[in-house]
């Protein structure tokens, strides 16, 4: 059996039933309920796919050291939508988890915690201590979350700009480049399959939205993995059993993506999950 919850790299193809760990690992304050259609709690990025796992390869991280107010900021994004960005200011509880990772809407702008856990109520913020983080923007706490911890945090939410996204500049960097089209040896009908699916589509935002629908509309979530995937967990999905968990359907869509030369990662987290209306959190 394996355990739904969040983990610092993704493996396709393990067999067996997965049971959902109703566990409260995060309690997130937003004093009411956040009006964004996609809230996500975003974990880490992975850019590295070996055919079955995804990780990262680049374990460099850059120290943040907070400012004389014990806030940690970090420099805004330069995102399409991100000039109209919706503010949102919350605080968030979090249990020990088996991961160092720290969890804010996109595009996180500031922190301040007690990231040492030398205490844990929502006033006792420690000005010491640093964060760090890494090439894709994902946030870590050096000192371990072994201890419950308690920190506020202010995010940009995007404003989804199809126009925007559309006429965006395809001109990508050489480091995006060589990092988010890496891919490994690949079944031949997963990027014929990419090209069919978005044969219509002139742009990489439409292309993705292609690809979104395609995936939900003709594949079924599953939490039960059954039959043998072979060495190309991923083609088994596509090609055969058409039904997985979330990780099936994030690796599908990014990789096609990559065989079309648009670059993409997978990400880890939360979904927003429950809002409490007696304690104005989720």
């Amino acid at each position: 059996s394996l355990m739904s919850g969040f983990t610092d790299s993704v493996e396709l193809g393990e067999i067996g039933e997965i049971k959902k760990n109703t566990a409260v690992v995060m309690r997130v304050k937003t004093g009411t309920p956040v009006s964004y259609p996609s809230l996500r709690w975003r974990g880490i990025a992975l850019t590295n796919f070996d055919g079955r796992r995804w990780f990262s390869s680049d374990k460099s991280r850059t120290a943040i050291y907070p400012a004389g107010n014990g806030w940690i900021y970090f420099p805004p994004e330069k995102t399409v939508g991100n000039q109209n960005a919706q503010e949102l200011r919350f605080t968030v509880l979090l249990q020990p988890l088996a991961s160092d990772a720290l969890f804010a809407p996109a595009n996180l702008t500031a922190l301040r915690g007690n990231f040492l856990a030398e205490g844990t109520s929502y006033n006792a913020f420690q000005r010491r201590g640093y964060l760090s983080r890494d090439s894709t923007n994902s946030v870590y706490n050096p000192f371990h979350n072994f201890a419950q911890i308690v920190y506020l945090g202010n995010s940009r939410l995007p404003i989804v700009d199809p126009a925007s996204a559309r006429a965006a500049s395809t001109d990508y960097p050489a480091e995006i480049l060589k990092t988010y089209l890496q891919m490994p040896v690949l079944d031949s009908r997963i990027p014929a399959l990419a090209r069919k699916i978005t044969a219509s589509a002139n742009n990489s935002y439409d292309k993705s939205v292609a690809l979104e629908v395609y995936l939900r509309r003709n594949f079924r979530y599953t939490l039960n993995l059954v039959g043998t995937p072979g060495r190309d967990p991923l083609a088994h999905f596509l090609f055969e059993t058409r039904a997985g968990h979330c990780e099936y359907f994030a690796s599908a869509m990014t990789v096609m993506l990559r065989t079309l030369g648009i670059p993409s990662r997978e990400v880890n987290g939360f979904l927003p999950g429950e809002y409490n209306d007696l304690g104005g959190d989720y």
